[in-house]
């Protein structure tokens, strides 16, 4: 029978004396910039993006990606922000259509496909499940089409 080795000397946990939330540069983050960053948006009938959030409030775009993952509230305030966003988008897009306004309606447009790709693309995907086999003809109508070319999967 092989000698047992002695147990090692129990060694007590280390503790953090700064709890770990608390190391580091402390945050820049305010509640009130939920506020205010709706406000520029609704009130100044602004278009923001991330970025412009960031240099609005003096912060780099990853650090409104941080904050947004970080705060429920601040990505609530980013969502409204982008939904007012999109309203201003379209009242700009009227007033250019309109000749209320002088500017460049193709970048108005490029923005808008950039800044609002699910409202604003050119192409529409559309899915579509079935066990059966799906025939799509781009040429018209074909009298002369035979079901039995089609085999059974």
């Amino acid at each position: 029978m092989a000698a047992s080795k002695p147990l090692a000397k129990s060694r007590k946990p280390r503790v953090n004396p700064v709890p770990k939330a608390m190391m580091g540069r402390p945050t820049k983050y305010r509640p009130e910039m939920c506020m205010e960053i709706i406000k520029l948006s609704r009130d100044e009938g602004r278009v923001l993006t991330k970025a412009q959030v960031g240099k609005h409030l003096k912060v780099c775009r990853q650090v409104i990606w941080e904050w947004e993952g970080a705060h429920k509230d601040f990505a609530n305030a980013l969502k409204m922000v982008k939904d007012y966003s999109l309203a201003n988008y379209d009242t700009l897009l009227m007033d250019l259509a309109k000749g209320d306004i002088q500017g460049n309606a193709t970048a108005a447009i490029f923005l808008g496909k950039n800044q609002f790709p699910k409202e604003y693309r050119d192409r529409h995907e559309h899915f579509v499940e079935t066990t059966k086999p799906v025939i799509i003809n781009f040429l018209g109508f074909d009298e002369d089409y035979d079901e039995s070319v089609v085999s059974e999967q």
